[in-house]
């Protein structure tokens, strides 16, 4: 299995990246750490921000990462002492309350600085982070409003609130005319959602008339990643919260792309392009440092319709500058492969990612850490389309050092076996499988896939 984040570097930035210490009166962490680590750690090509020295809390410095209770399971960036942590969350409390007075009266500008220490102290909060973006669109920062909006999506654990993100997120682009955003948007939602909707079908098919061509290249698609969370190109800097680059990582064509595509006879006896099969696939990266440390990878693929379409991250990566926020990922399997009758539908595109987790919760005073199995199949069959599977799921929660929390754990897996002739065959595998897991066991078709209660399904154009 390869890893696609260098593990010491989070280790690095994870003991780099204390909460040392509560600025008087100003409520935000101080942070830690040494040049040199901050050089290693940032993506080539790009420098990491100078980090300042300040004093540390010598309970701080003894403090240890609680025992590991599940294996597989990542270790928290750092754990503070639970003196540091009471007053981080109640200093949190504090900007969280002083943002929501702020912004039922109006105050955007007092809002926006309220919402940014809480986030500082928090950062991969998305109810703070969706009004943020409230704040920001009412300063007049409706671009910067949008990016925030999007990374509250893409950090929101639960699949309706992540739908309910990316609505909002569509609804704006369309209230600025941008057919190419809200297009995206509006199929994420469509992927997340569980029952076929079908006032979101009739808005992409309006938009649709409209979208412009995309290039012919997966590197095409490198902007609005960059865009989406807040990155700016390392040659332009002052753009955005981050410096970034963006690479296409993998690059794999079928037989057909070499080919020019499987040509089909329509009704009328006219050859064409068959649109539903699969051409190519792409893994694109983006890494940076800003604000955080980036480095997620996304699929992409190619169909007979032209043109490049995002299906989504697939492998996390990313480290802010906070106790217990870490994300990164590794990508096991990405290949073409003949599932089913690969004359009339081409092969099908399988990805197998592992993605771990290590978030905290200072609402609830809480540290979830997760690591997630998932497997991706692309296909023709039943339209063309890629399904999105949690296979493996273990999932723990314990409370903040000296916190009144309780705890949780969950822990299942599915094996998932592809056979040639387009049988996805699932039997249980470890741990105690929940309703939801136990509803996947057994054979499937392709085609039935996007039917299990686990399925994120992104249709294809």
């Amino acid at each position: 299995m390869t890893r696609l984040v260098d593990s010491s570097a989070v280790r690095r930035w994870g003991g780099a990246v204390l909460v040392a210490a509560l600025l008087l009166g100003g409520g935000v962490f101080a942070k830690t750490g040494q040049p040199g680590d901050a050089a290693q750690a940032a993506p080539d090509g790009v420098a990491a921000p100078a980090v300042p020295a300040a004093p540390v809390d010598p309970a701080d410095a003894r403090a240890r990462p609680p025992k590991r209770l599940l294996p597989g399971l990542p270790e928290p960036p750092n754990v503070p002492s639970p003196d540091a942590l009471k007053r981080a969350v109640s200093a949190w409390k504090a900007h969280v309350a002083g943002g929501a007075a702020d912004i039922d009266a109006g105050r955007w500008a007092a809002a926006e600085k309220h919402l940014r220490a809480a986030l500082v102290l928090d950062p991969s909060d998305p109810p703070r982070l969706a009004r943020l973006a409230m704040a920001l669109d009412g300063l007049g920062a409706r671009h910067r409003a949008t990016i925030t909006l999007r990374q509250a999506a893409s950090l929101a654990f639960s699949r309706p609130d992540r739908a309910q993100r990316w609505a909002e997120i569509a609804r704006n682009a369309e209230a600025r005319g941008l057919t190419t955003e809200a297009i995206d948007a509006w199929r994420r939602v469509q992927s997340l959602s569980t029952e076929p909707d079908p006032e979101i079908d009739a808005r992409l098919e309006e938009l649709l008339k409209s979208e412009p061509v995309s290039l012919m290249s997966p590197r095409s698609l490198c902007p609005s990643l960059l865009d989406a969370w807040g990155c700016a190109p390392s040659t332009r800097p002052g753009e955005g919260d981050m410096r970034c680059a963006c690479t296409v990582e993998r690059h794999l064509r079928t037989s057909a792309a070499l080919d020019g595509g499987l040509r089909v006879i329509d009704d009328y006896g006219l050859a064409g392009l068959d649109d539903r099969v699969l051409l190519a696939a792409a893994l694109l990266r983006v890494r940076g440092a800003g604000t955080a440390l980036l480095d997620a990878h996304h699929l992409a693929v190619e169909t007979g319709s032209g043109g490049w379409q995002l299906v989504g991250r697939v492998v996390e990566g990313w480290q802010p500058g906070a106790a217990y926020t870490a994300r990164d990922g590794a990508l096991v399997e990405m290949a073409f492969r003949d599932l089913g009758d690969a004359e009339r539908h081409g092969p099908s595109l399988v990805v197998r990612t592992v993605n771990r987790y290590a978030d905290a919760n200072f609402e609830r005073q809480h540290v979830v850490r997760a690591r997630i199995e998932t497997l991706i199949v692309c296909h023709a069959q039943a339209g063309a389309q890629c399904v999105g599977l949690s296979t493996a799921l273990r999932f723990q929660t314990r409370p903040f050092p000296g916190a009144d929390a309780d705890a949780e754990d969950a822990r299942w897996a599915v094996d998932a076996r592809l056979l040639a002739d387009g049988t996805a065959v699932m039997t249980g595998r470890e741990g105690a499988q929940a309703e939801r897991a136990q509803a996947m066991i057994g054979s499937h078709r392709l085609g039935e896939l996007q039917r299990l209660p686990q399925a994120i399904v992104t249709p294809l154009r």
